[in-house]
Formats: structure tokens, sequence, C-alpha cells
């Protein structure tokens, strides 16, 4: 039979974990300043994105990002000089937002 003390220590690390686990699910993560412009279905398209496959940048931490289709499919860029480069090398950078 296990010890007094033993037994008091795992009752209190059970305790205490069942709090720690259940509050990592209630942080919430902000949204960046620039996808609050976007919808809804946009937003998650941005956020699954991540970053500009032109520069690297992360999307919608400064500005809005601006769609651009490339061979048929919609990414998002950070900035109009980005949308220019990814339509001149469509192939390229529609590879690098798909990874």
């Amino acid at each position: 039979m296990p010890k007094r003390g033993c037994r008091q220590f795992s009752l209190l690390l059970l305790i205490v974990s069942s709090f720690v686990t259940g509050c990592e699910n209630s942080v919430e993560t902000p949204i960046p300043a620039g996808l609050l412009a976007l919808s809804e279905e946009d937003r998650l398209a941005v956020m699954g994105q991540g970053h500009c496959p032109v520069d690297g940048k992360l999307l919608g931490e400064s500005a809005a990002p601006l769609p651009a289709t490339l061979k048929g499919t919609r990414i998002f860029v950070c900035s109009d000089a980005c949308k220019s480069e990814a339509e001149k090398s469509p192939a390229k950078y529609l590879s690098s937002a798909q990874e």
C-alpha cells in the first residue's frame, strides 16, 4: 500500500494537470491587423498559406494581403511589387505558396 504522502502528491499532481490542460485551450491568438479587412474565407486561406511566396514576409502583419491568380490557383502576396513578380514567374511562386 502506498504511503499517505505519495497518495496526496499524486492527487495534487492530477488536480494541477487538469487545470493546466484546461487553460491551454482558452488562450486566443490575436488576428494580425492586416487580416481584419479580409473576408473570413480569405483570412483562413491567408493563415493557411502563412508567408508571401515572393519575399517570405508573414502575410497580414502590416497590410492586407493581395490575391493573385497563378495558373488558375488563387494565392496571396504582401504587396503590388510581389504580385507583379509572382505573375512574371507563376510556376516558381505557385509551388512556393503551396508548401
